[in-house]
C-alpha cells in the first residue's frame, strides 16, 4: 500500500508537538520582518492549518497584516472575520472588528465603514471608544463632512492635551479650501471653452494644448470643408478628452489636497499609523519616456520624436479609447525597439486592427481595476 507525500506530512502535523508549530510561526515572523510577505503567508497559513482553535486568533492577524502588506484587502478582510469568529474575548472581538473597519477605510469604502462602525459596542473601554472615534472622524473626512470630522476627532484626542485640540482646530479653520477646484466646474468650463477647465485645474500647459488643438482643427475644417469628414470625428474625440480630463485634473488636485490635509491631522494621532495609507493619492501620469528608444541613429531618433509629440500634443487630449495595456502607440514603439523598424511597425499595425470594442474576455486577461485587457509586446 503506497501512502501520498502530502498524506504523511498531514499525519506528521497531526501529531506533531505544539513546539513545531510554534518553530513554523517564528520562521514566518522573521520572513515578515525581512517583507518577504508572500512567504511569510504561506507559512502563517501552514501553521493556522494545523493549529488548535486558541491559536488560530491570533494567526488569522497575522495572515490579515500580511494579505494588508500584498495590499489584498479583499482576503485581508475575510481573515478578519475568521479571528472575530475565534476570539475568546469581548476585547478581541471588539479589536478584530476594529481592524476590519480600518481595511474599507483603506478601500475608500468610507460609507460603509461609518455604518459598521455604528454597530460596534465599545462598552466602557476607554482604549476602543478612542479608536472607534478616530475611526469615524477619519471617515468623515473621507465623505468630506468636515464639522462630523471635527467632533469625532476632538472626542479622539486626549481631553487634557490643549496644544492638540488647538491644532485640531486650526486645521479645520481651513477646510473651504478642501472643495476646490470643483469638478463640476472644470467640467462646464472645458464645455463652454476648450482647455479653460485645465487650466482652472491647475494644467496651464495641457490647457492651452486643448486650446491650440480644437482651434487649429477648427481652422482645417472651415478653410478645407472637404476634410470635415476626416475632422469631425477628431474633433469630436479631443472635445470630449479635454472635457474628461479637466474632471480628472480637478479631482486629482482636490484629492491631492484632502489627502495633504487628512495626514497633517493624523500627524496629531502618530501611534496610529495603520491609517496614514488611507488618504494616498495615486497620480494617472504619463509615463511613457521609457519608451524612447536609446538610439543615435535618424529613423529610430525621427520615431522617438513623434512618438513623443503625439504622446504629449494628441494622445494626452484622446478620450481613453484604447482596449489594451499598454496602449497601441506604446506597443508599436516597443515592438519598433524589440523587432526593428519594417516588422515592429507590422506588429504595431496589426495591434491597432485588434483594439476594437468586440474584444472577448476569452482571449486576452482582463483586469477590472484598469478596465483594460492585457496584451504587452
Amino acid at each position: 500500500m503506497k501512502i501520498s507525500s502530502t498524506t504523511l506530512l498531514l499525519l506528521f502535523f497531526i501529531n506533531c508537538p505544539a513546539q513545531v508549530i510554534d518553530a513554523v510561526l517564528n520562521f514566518a515572523d522573521s520572513l515578515y520582518k525581512e517583507q518577504k510577505y508572500s512567504l511569510a503567508l504561506y507559512e502563517y497559513k501552514r501553521a493556522y492549518f494545523f493549529s488548535e482553535n486558541e491559536k488560530k486568533q491570533v494567526l488569522s492577524i497575522q495572515i490579515v497584516n500580511s494579505y494588508l502588506a500584498l495590499k489584498d484587502y479583499r482576503t485581508a478582510k475575510t481573515y478578519c472575520d475568521s479571528a472575530i469568529y475565534y476570539s475568546q474575548t469581548d476585547s478581541l472581538k471588539t479589536a478584530c472588528q476594529l481592524q476590519k473597519i480600518v481595511i474599507y477605510l483603506l478601500e475608500n469604502n468610507f460609507d460603509y465603514a461609518l455604518l459598521k462602525l455604528d454597530e460596534i459596542k465599545t462598552d466602557s473601554n476607554s482604549y476602543f471608544q478612542t479608536r472607534k472615534s478616530l475611526l469615524q472622524g477619519i471617515s468623515n473626512l473621507g465623505i468630506e463632512q468636515y464639522d462630523k470630522a471635527f467632533q469625532f476627532l476632538n472626542t479622539a484626542l486626549n481631553p487634557t492635551d490643549s496644544v492638540k485640540q488647538k491644532l485640531l482646530k486650526k486645521l479645520f479653520e481651513e477646510t473651504k479650501k478642501l472643495k476646490k477646484p470643483s469638478p463640476t466646474l472644470a467640467t462646464l468650463m472645458s464645455i463652454v471653452l476648450p482647455g479653460s477647465g485645465q487650466i482652472y485645474s491647475g494644467k496651464y500647459a495641457s490647457g492651452l494644448n486643448s486650446l491650440l488643438l480644437l482651434g487649429g482643427l477648427t481652422c482645417i475644417g472651415v478653410y478645407s470643408p472637404a476634410l470635415n469628414v476626416l475632422i469631425a470625428p477628431m474633433f469630436s474625440r479631443y472635445y470630449m478628452g479635454g472635457i474628461l480630463h479637466a474632471n480628472q485634473f480637478a479631482n486629482e488636485r482636490k484629492k491631492l489636497k484632502q489627502a495633504g490635509f487628512a495626514n497633517e491631522v493624523l500627524t496629531l494621532f502618530p501611534e496610529n499609523t495603520d491609517l496614514k495609507p488611507i488618504f494616498s493619492v495615486k497620480l494617472n501620469e504619463m509615463n511613457f519616456h521609457k519608451h524612447i528608444l536609446d538610439s543615435d541613429a535618424e529613423i529610430p531618433l525621427l520615431i522617438s520624436a513623434s512618438f513623443m509629440a503625439y504622446k504629449k500634443y494628441f494622445s494626452s487630449q484622446d478620450v481613453d479609447a484604447c482596449v489594451f495595456s499598454p496602449s497601441c502607440s506604446v506597443y508599436m514603439m516597443e515592438s519598433v525597439k524589440k523587432n526593428g523598424l519594417f516588422t515592429g511597425f507590422l506588429d504595431g499595425l496589426d495591434r491597432l486592427m485588434r483594439c476594437h470594442a468586440f474584444v472577448h474576455k476569452n482571449d486576452y486577461n482582463y483586469y477590472k481595476n484598469t478596465v483594460k485587457y492585457n496584451d504587452p509586446n
